[in-house]
């Protein structure tokens, strides 16, 4: 199957393009021919390695002329590759994919569906949505049901992941957050979180893997007696502070999935998250870990002292995520797609 995946850009940090280097790389791994179009970033040479052709096209331009641009671009990519499908990962390559007329069938994947936006995804072929919470929005908000499709996002076996995994060296206990440091993803909720969880275990450390977005400032920590444990770690690797980590907490206000949560459900960490959007599937429904009430500190900092404080509660944590991340592995991620291509098709 000839594919053609439209994307913003493959830099990171961006759970978008973690799907779109996971899901490419797979298919390419099963036979697929793949093109990843995009204005390029960090993971280029990874796709390319793995022998995804990667074209350059600003996609993620939404002016007037960079859309034009990006519609002509894409036309002559498609009438040379010819794919079989088009798959589009954001509102902006919707549009672009959709103002090609070309009659190539269109998937769109709804990352975020938090964003006003992405109800435009609903002009294309196939609707997908990341998790049965965002599927369920989706539909709620006009997408026809029968338009509908759920792939929930698989990380383990991704080629993201280092071949020799180093654990970095943590104190301990360690709790680590990966993702931007905004109110979105809850960090202020975390780290007053982690101001009770000082006071009941001192020796507790938070590492805070991403870029410092909000920002969160020395002023503030110190304002909570927390500068001394808590540590701003900027944008690294995450993987190796997963493998280090006695515990990962994503308490965002809005996610479609939690990308990150699962990455580290997949090395065994036992895991927190918010009781939203797409995370209750895998931590609720799935049973995979905890959720507590979005914006409530108080009960977040009782659900960290008590992972880290009960060590059957800590094991039983630690297999859970592991069974459940397996469900997850980038092959069933691909087959599921596939599945969704496949109905156009026919």
């Amino acid at each position: 199957m000839k594919i053609l995946h439209l994307v913003n850009t493959v830099s990171r940090p961006n759970g978008i393009v973690n799907v779109v280097v996971d899901l490419s790389t797979t298919q390419v791994a099963e036979g697929d021919d793949v093109v990843v179009a995009s204005a390029g970033g960090y993971y280029q040479d990874l796709l390319e390695a793995s022998g995804v052709r990667c074209e350059s096209i600003a996609v993620g331009d939404r002016t007037p002329q960079g859309l034009i641009r990006s519609v002509q671009q894409t036309r002559r990519l498609v009438r040379t590759f010819q794919p079989d499908v088009i798959h589009a990962h954001t509102v902006t390559a919707v549009l672009v994919a959709r103002l090609l007329f070309m009659g190539v069938p269109v998937v769109a994947t709804v990352h975020n569906e938090w964003q006003k936006s992405s109800s435009l995804m609903r002009f294309t072929n196939r609707v997908v949505g990341v998790s049965d919470a965002v599927t369920k929005a989706m539909i709620a908000r006009g997408v026809p049901a029968d338009r509908m499709r759920t792939v929930c996002n698989g990380t383990v076996g991704s080629p993201r992941e280092p071949e020799e995994l180093v654990p970095e060296e943590l104190r301990h206990p360690a709790v680590v957050f990966v993702g931007a440091l905004t109110l979105l993803k809850g960090i202020d909720v975390l780290i007053e979180a982690f101001a009770d969880v000082h006071q009941r275990l001192p020796e507790a450390r938070l590492y805070l893997v991403g870029n410092n977005d909000l920002p969160v400032t020395d002023d503030f920590l110190q304002s909570l007696g927390v500068d001394d444990v808590v540590h701003i770690m900027g944008l690294q690797d995450p993987f190796p502070y997963y493998a280090s980590a006695d515990l990962f907490v994503l308490p965002s206000r809005a996610e479609a999935a939690g990308l990150a949560l699962l990455e580290a459900m997949s090395l065994g960490v036992p895991a927190i998250g918010s009781r939203v959007g797409g995370m209750a599937d895998f931590l609720d429904d799935q049973g995979g870990g905890l959720t507590f009430p979005s914006e409530d500190a108080q009960a977040l900092a009782d659900l960290i002292v008590r992972c880290l404080t009960d060590e059957d509660l800590n094991a039983d944590l630690r297999r859970r995520s592991l069974e459940v991340a397996q469900q997850h592995t980038v092959q069933i991620l691909a087959h599921q797609y596939r599945e969704v291509y496949a109905e156009l098709l026919r």
